[in-house]
């Protein structure tokens, strides 16, 4: 569980003001011995709902997006989005390096899974006009199959095919954290 709340301005000079709520959820569950399930809630609620256009930070923006669409960046004030991950770990492994390596870094453990996925999301933008070609306020749905390679310190390289309720699909690569 992570809650933060931030702060622009402090209500005593002139100029905008606006305050916001992000929170997220992770679980992980182990569903046997190779099976595991992750799910992700996030989310964010900020006011007032008129604000400066660069504080406003909808999908797009870090590990905020429906997967599926990694091009598109979303403005708005709030969101929510739930991340659904099955996967199978296909192999797990350790490579060792020769002595010149500091022996902490010397064994390098790999595991390599295969995954299936589905997100959906919305960005609720109050100020967007509803004729203009724009994701906002729009529910969003993205699915896919991927493989997750992971290292040390959780490092995670993904390669993911996605697919969005737009009928688009591309093959997307990622590097770092998995959420």
């Amino acid at each position: 569980l992570r809650l933060e709340a931030f702060q622009w301005g402090l209500g005593i000079f002139e100029g905008p003001e606006t305050t916001a709520f992000n929170g997220s959820y992770q679980q992980f569950k182990q569903l046997g011995n190779r099976w595991t399930a992750a799910t992700t809630v996030a989310g964010r609620y900020s006011l007032p709902g008129n604000q400066p256009f660069s504080i406003e930070k909808g999908f797009g923006y870090g590990k905020m997006f429906v997967r599926g669409y990694e091009y598109y960046v979303i403005q708005g004030q709030d969101y929510a989005l739930n991340r659904n991950d099955l996967r199978y770990r296909l192999f797990k492994t350790h490579f060792s390096l020769p002595r010149i390596v500091p022996e902490k870094f010397r064994d390098i453990p790999v595991t390599l899974r295969l995954k299936a996925f589905t997100d959906q999301g919305v960005v609720w933008d109050h100020y967007t006009e509803q004729e203009a070609p724009n994701l906002a306020n729009q529910y969003l749905f993205g699915y896919g199959v991927g493989v997750d390679v992971t290292s040390y310190y959780d490092f995670n390289f993904r390669l993911e095919y996605a697919f969005n309720d737009r009928s688009e699909s591309d093959l997307f690569l990622h590097f770092g954290l998995p959420f």
